[in-house]
């Protein structure tokens, strides 16, 4: 093809058409640039292409990984709400004029302090900036931004509850003696005073307190839920697209 051409111009130079050669020149000028034109777009398309793939890809980890985080989201509201039951029998229970329960059953459920904790999957808490660039929606972009920030203001949360619970442990143990709790053991155990137990003022203050905190982890998780939900639904949308 290039001898072909080659001969073309060299029978106009010997012909002597110069202007003819001058425009056969431009035009083979003009067909080099549309062939450049032309590669070059086929290379953006492929590279466009192998960057949507990888969206893609990316898009579909973290929806998994936001479909997971809305279970265990559910499931910290759920513990939160059945601790919340806890600590209301507690307050019932708590109080300097207060009795032992009859029922057993009602002491024993006097000694389940615990707190919720809420570990979200881990890889949604640390997706990079870079990662997120490869993301074409700003929607999603934003939300994605949001979302760490927002579990970490619940984690704060949570973590005084860890230390109110801390602090209820201690002030049980004062009272009773954990060995009761075992059985297993048959040596002679502390004397328990459970009905002190009850009556201390800062036992009964740290569960208030403990009430309050829970009940703003609660919001919080909500709007952390909420947030998930904005985002499975971005995601959905843009995988939707391929």
């Amino acid at each position: 093809m290039i001898k072909f051409f080659r001969q073309i111009r060299q029978n106009m130079l010997a012909e002597n058409k110069f202007s003819k050669y001058l425009l056969y020149a431009i035009g083979e000028i003009v067909l080099v640039v549309i062939g450049i034109l032309i590669a070059l777009q086929i290379n953006n398309w492929n590279e466009n292409r192998k960057e949507r793939n990888i969206e893609q890809i990316l898009l579909n980890q973290l929806f998994k990984d936001f479909e997971s985080n809305d279970t265990i989201i559910k499931n910290g509201l759920a513990d939160y709400q059945r601790n919340l039951k806890f600590q209301n029998a507690i307050l019932k229970h708590t109080g300097p004029n207060v009795n032992l329960p009859e029922n057993k059953k009602t002491l024993d459920s006097l000694y389940t302090l615990f707190y919720p904790k809420v570990a979200l999957v881990f890889g949604s808490l640390n997706f990079t900036s870079q990662q997120i660039e490869r993301i074409n929606n700003e929607q999603l972009k934003v939300s994605l931004s949001k979302f760490p920030s927002i579990f970490s203001s619940y984690q704060e949360t949570e973590n005084r509850l860890a230390n109110l619970t801390i602090n209820q442990r201690q002030i049980h143990q004062k009272y009773v003696s954990l060995l009761n709790y075992m059985p297993q053991f048959n040596q002679k155990k502390f004397e328990s005073d459970y009905l002190g137990w009850l009556r201390n003022r800062e036992f009964q203050n740290i569960t208030v307190d403990k009430n309050w905190v829970s009940r703003q982890a609660i919001g919080e998780l909500n709007k952390l839920a909420e947030q998930n939900k904005i985002i499975l639904d971005l995601i959905k949308k843009e995988v939707k697209k391929k």
